[in-house]
């Protein structure tokens, strides 16, 4: 497999597992090993009242 379709394949696996997370019902919060986050999807905002741009 040549590089640039690795690389076109990744991505197209990451939008899938954004659309994933993002329509889940269930609340998703990611973080790093540092406790930063790097993700938090629609229902986990509905769920704490919290919003993204607050975590």
């Amino acid at each position: 497999m040549a590089r640039r379709d690795l690389f076109s394949s990744l991505g197209e696996a990451n939008v899938h597992l954004n659309a994933i997370i993002e329509h889940s019902f269930d609340g998703i919060f990611i973080t790093d090993g540092k406790a930063n986050v790097l993700r938090i999807n629609s229902a986990y905002e509905s769920i704490t009242g919290l919003k993204k741009k607050m975590s």
